[in-house]
């Protein structure tokens, strides 16, 4: 992961949590996880609204590299703007998970997705489960139709619902399809009237004032860019979740600043979403940060 620094930390699968000092060009040690195990395929992620922290959830524990045992449901979060990080642990998951997903939703929630309760092909569980960095609480979601384990991808679209799919066998019971996809659609999609961005700059430079149009203004409480996805082995570290400050400066309009610190948005391609008072998103407009 890259850090507000420009430093880059190393959380997984190793128990030692590993910094790249980009200056001096090398690695140090910083931390050790709470299970001082090594596992496999935990599911990683920025939590969204705080600079520099990072969660990782489940994963298979390893006795040797080709010998894996069972998942946890374990959570820990580290914060690596601390002078002394250290890993702590925070809510476990509803059920062990290994080979599972996590992906950023526009109204600061995590959904992890998909996942197996033993070795990579077998026991894939069908519940999704919601995570509020808020209240530390995990929430289970409607079941998929397919098992999503090793392999396997979810990543979040710019309507705001999420598309899982993938995995490299299929089982022979048919709960396991890396053929077909499938497409979530979170709670705030039932929860009222979606805003609407009608109009955004398709490009910005850091440290800018844009101005989007919005369906109406007095209603939004947020304004995010979240980094497109590519997704592999529980990680994605592309899908940054990037708040940003805005001025409401007429009735439909926002004069929206791009972060000034190209660590936190590295140059690329976003998704730039409004979200209301109720957490309802837009749909995402696309916009070229560099």
């Amino acid at each position: 992961f890259l850090l507000s620094t420009g430093e880059i930390v190393q959380v997984l699968p190793e128990p030692e949590t590993v910094l790249l000092n980009k200056k001096k060009k090398f690695w140090k040690s910083i931390a050790l996880t709470r299970l001082a195990r090594t596992r496999y395929e935990a599911a990683g992620f920025y939590i969204p609204g705080r600079t520099d922290n990072v969660m990782i959830c489940g994963g298979y524990l390893v006795r040797d590299r080709f010998d894996l045992e069972d998942p946890v449901s374990l959570c820990e979060t580290i914060d690596l703007s601390a002078s002394a990080p250290v890993w702590r642990d925070a809510a476990p998951m509803n059920f062990p998970r290994g080979d599972s997903n996590a992906v950023l939703l526009p109204d600061g929630k995590v959904l992890i997705v998909g996942g197996g309760e033993a070795h990579r092909y077998d026991s894939p569980n069908l519940r999704p489960e919601m995570y509020d960095p808020e209240t530390g609480i995990w929430t289970l979601m409607a079941p998929e139709t397919f098992g999503r384990m090793y392999h396997s991808t979810a990543v979040l679209l710019p309507d705001g619902r999420v598309l899982s799919a993938g995995q490299d066998d299929d089982s022979a019971d048919g709960r396991v399809s890396g053929a077909w996809g499938e497409v979530f659609s979170p709670p705030y999609l039932f929860t009222g009237k979606r805003p609407a961005i009608r109009t955004a700059p398709a490009e910005a430079g850091y440290g800018a004032e844009i101005e989007i149009k919005v369906t109406t203004s007095k209603k939004i409480s947020k304004v995010v860019l979240i980094g497109l996805s590519a997704v592999t082995h529980s990680t994605n570290v592309g899908q940054r979740y990037v708040p940003l400050e805005f001025d409401r400066t007429r009735q439909s309009k926002l004069s929206v600043s791009i972060v000034k610190n190209a660590n936190l948005a590295p140059p690329g391609y976003y998704m730039l979403f409004a979200v209301n008072d109720k957490g309802v998103p837009s749909v995402a407009k696309m916009i070229h940060i560099s």
